[in-house]
C-alpha cells in the first residue's frame, strides 16, 4: 500500500521541477559523456547498436540521442505531465502486479539439506552395483580430463598476437606540475598538476586533501566524514537541494580515498611504514560550468553539515547492514584485506577504514552517534579541520587545452577560498605508526553463508629488494592457468586467482564462492611445485607476457588517464621506472 500510494501521489502532485532538471542534465552529460570506464567504447557502441539490430530495427537507432531528447525537454517545456503519465499507466493502472513477502525462517536451510540427502539416498538405493561402479568411471574421467591441458593443435588455432605486435614504449600521460607558494607560514606548499588530453571539452577535477597528519582515532571515522560530504547537505542547503544543484550545474561529485605503500626508484620495496595518504573530492563538468563546480567542491569538503544527528545515524545503519551484505558475498576481498593488514601502514589503513576492522569500528560510531552525539559531531569537526585545508593540498586538472585555461584559474581561486593552514597537531599515533602485527597468526572468520573465500598470502620481496616486471607475468600465469584450473574448474570455486603488489612484494591466494578449504589451501601450496616443473612452450611465455602488458594499456577514458598520472606522480613515481618494468 505504501509503495502504490506514493506513486499515486507522485501521479498526481508531479515532480518538483528542479529535480527534473538535475536529472536531465545528468542523464544528458552521460549520453554526451560516453564514459565506458575500463570497457572498449567500440564494444559499447556494437552492444549498443545490437539491441536494436537483433529486432530488425535500425542498429543507429540505440546510438542516436539528440532526437528523442530534443522532444523529450520540448515536452517538459510545454508543461506536459510526462513523467507523471508514464507513472498512471505503466504503474498505477497496471493489474499485473503481484506483491511477494519474504518470511526467514531459521529451520528452511536444514529441511533443504536433510530433503536433498533423503532424495540422494533414495537414488543411491535403487542403483545397481554396476551402476555405482559407472558413477565412479565417469567421475574419474571428468576428472582426468579436467586436469589435461588442451593440445597443442587446438591451441594453435586460436588468433593471438605476438611480442612483435606489443608497443615496446609505454602511454605516458601528458603531465605538467606547478607547485605554488605556501598559503600561510609553515604550511606545505599546494601543486597544480595538469594533464591535456582530449576530454570534448569536459572539465575533470580532483582536490586532494593531505591525510599524512591524521591519527589512527581519526582513521575510523573518515569513511562517515566523506560520506556526510555529499549525504548531509550544507549549514546552506538541505542534501536534497545540494544534490539537485549537483546535478544540475555538474555531470557529478563523488570522494575516493587514496592510501598506498610507495616504491623506491627501479622498483625497490619500500619500508612498511612508507605511506601516501590522501582524501580526494572528484568532480566533472562542462568548462562554462568550472566556476560552479568547483564553488559546490569547496562547500561539501569544508562546509558539510555535521550536526544533523538524525541523518547520520541512518548514514552509519546504512553501512552497518552494507558491511554485513558484502563481507558473506565478496568474503575474498575482505579477506585479503586482512592478510594486507599485517604487512604495511596502508594495509592496516585499508582494513581499518574498508574491511573487517572498519564494520566493528561502525558498530561502536553506530552506538556513539545514538547516545552521545555531541561527542561524535564534535569529532566529525574536528577531522575535517585537520583535513580540509591548503596546506599541502593538491588539485588535479584533466581535459583539452582549451579547457584547462578555463578551469585553472578557478581551481587557483578555490585555493585562495580553503583555510591557508590546518590545527597543530594535538599528538595521536600517525597513520605510518600503524602497529603492523609481527605476529603472523592464521585467522578465521565465520560468515552466514554455504561458500567459503580462503586467502593466503606473505611477502615475497622483502624492503630494499628490487622487484623484476617477471613477478608480475608469473602472477597472471597462476591466475589464469594454474589456479584456474585447479581452484575453479577442479575444485569447483566460482573464482580462483592470485594478486601480486610490485610497490610492497605482497602476493595473495584467494579464491570465490569456494566449496573447499583445506583443499584449496593444498592447491595454493602446490603452486610453488608447479613453477618449478613447468615446462612452457614459447607460444605460452609470449602468451603470459603479452597478458601482462596488455593490463598495463587497457582502455582508459580521460579521467581515469588523470586520475592515475596523479597516483603516480603522489609517490613521485618516475616515467623512468615504468618502461624498466615492462622491458
Amino acid at each position: 500500500p505504501l509503495i502504490l500510494d506514493v506513486l499515486k501521489k507522485t501521479a498526481a502532485e508531479g515532480f518538483d521541477a528542479e529535480a527534473v532538471t538535475a536529472s536531465i542534465n545528468t542523464i544528458e552529460f552521460g549520453l554526451r559523456e560516453f564514459n565506458t570506464g575500463g570497457f572498449p567504447r567500440g564494444l559499447s557502441f556494437m552492444l549498443g547498436a545490437m539491441s536494436e539490430w537483433l529486432y530488425d530495427r535500425s542498429p543507429l537507432d540505440a546510438l542516436r540521442f539528440e532526437k528523442p531528447l530534443a522532444e523529450l525537454k520540448a515536452s517538459l517545456d510545454k508543461g506536459e505531465p510526462v513523467f507523471e503519465s508514464l507513472i498512471q499507466k505503466y504503474l498505477v493502472g497496471n493489474g499485473h502486479r503481484v506483491t511477494v513477502k519474504m518470511v526467514p525462517d531459521l529451520g528452511l536451510e536444514a529441511e533443504q539439506q536433510a530433503a536433498e540427502e533423503d532424495r540422494l539416498a533414495k537414488i543411491k538405493a535403487a542403483m545397481s552395483a554396476d551402476d555405482l561402479a559407472q558413477v565412479v568411471r565417469a567421475t574419474e574421467a571428468l576428472k582426468k580430463r579436467q586436469a589435461q591441458p588442451d593440445s597443442p593443435e587446438d591451441v594453435a588455432k586460436l588468433p593471438r598476437l605476438s611480442l612483435a605486435d606489443i608497443e615496446r614504449e609505454n602511454r605516458e600521460i601528458p603531465i605538467s606540475v606547478d607547485e605554488r607558494e605556501p598559503m600561510a607560514p609553515g604550511a606545505r606548499a599546494p601543486t597544480l598538476v595538469t594533464h591535456a588530453i582530449p576530454s570534448s571539452g569536459i572539465v575533470y577535477a580532483d582536490v586532494c586533501f593531505d591525510a599524512s597528519a591524521l591519527t589512527l582515532e581519526d582513521a575510523p571515522l573518515l569513511p562517515l566524514l566523506t560520506s556526510c560530504f555529499l549525504e548531509t547537505g550544507t549549514t546552506a542547503k538541505d542534501r536534497v537541494a545540494l544534490s539537485q544543484e549537483i546535478g544540475t550545474h555538474t555531470g557529478g561529485i563523488r570522494t575516493a580515498t587514496l592510501l598506498a605503500q610507495p616504491s623506491e626508484a627501479g622498483g625497490v620495496v619500500t619500508e612498511a611504514d612508507k605511506l601516501f595518504a590522501y582524501v580526494c573530492v572528484r568532480g566533472k563538468a562542462v568548462a562554462e560550468k568550472a566556476p560552479r563546480l568547483f564553488e559546490l567542491m569547496r562547500q561539501v569538503a569544508s562546509d558539510a553539515n555535521l550536526d544533523d544527528q538524525r541523518r547520520i545515524v541512518e548514514m552509519l545503519k546504512e553501512s552497518v547492514a552494507g558491511f554485513r551484505a558484502q563481507i558473506p558475498a565478496a568474503g575474498h576481498t575482505f579477506a585479503d584485506a586482512r592478510l594486507r593488514a599485517r604487512y604495511s601502514a596502508a594495509g592496516f589503513l585499508g582494513d581499518l577504514t574498508g574491511g573487517v576492522a572498519a564494520y566493528e569500528e561502525t558498530k561502536k560510531l553506530l552506538e556513539l552517534a545514538e547516545k552521545d552525539w555531541p561527542a561524535l559531531s564534535q569529532r566529525l569537526k574536528t577531522l575535517r579541520a585537520k583535513l580540509v585545508s591548503a596546506d599541502g593540498l593538491v588539485i588535479n586538472l584533466t581535459g583539452d587545452e582549451s579547457t584547462l585555461a578555463t578551469a585553472t584559474p578557478v581551481a587557483e581561486q578555490m585555493l585562495a577560498d580553503l583555510p591557508a593552514s590546518r590545527p597543530a597537531a594535538d599528538g595521536g599515533i600517525l597513520w605510518a605508526q600503524a602497529p603492523i602485527a609481527e605476529a603472523k597468526v592464521n585467522e578465521g572468520l565465520v560468515v552466514p553463508t554455504q561458500v567459503n573465500y580462503v586467502a593466503k598470502g606473505g611477502q615475497l620481496y622483502k624492503p630494499g629488494e628490487k622487484v623484476s616486471g617477471t613477478a608480475s607475468v608469473v602472477s597472471r600465469y597462476l591466475r589464469t592457468g594454474y589456479l584456474w584450473d585447479t581452484v575453479r574448474v577442479m575444485g569447483g570455486a566460482y573464482g580462483g586467482f592470485c594478486r601480486f603488489s610490485p610497490q610492497n612484494g605482497l602476493f595473495t591466494y584467494l579464491s570465490y564462492r569456494d566449496p573447499n578449504l583445506v583443499g584449496t589451501l593444498d592447491n595454493y601450496d602446490g603452486a610453488a611445485d608447479h613453477l618449478r616443473s613447468l615446462e612452457l612452450s614459447q607460444s605460452e611465455l609470449e602468451g603470459a607476457i603479452i597478458g601482462t602488458v596488455g593490463d598495463l594499456d587497457r582502455p582508459m577514458q580521460p579521467d581515469t588517464k588523470g586520475f592515475m598520472s596523479l597516483q603516480q606522480w603522489l609517490p613521485r613515481e618516475t616515467a623512468g621506472g615504468r618502461p624498466a618494468r615492462r622491458d
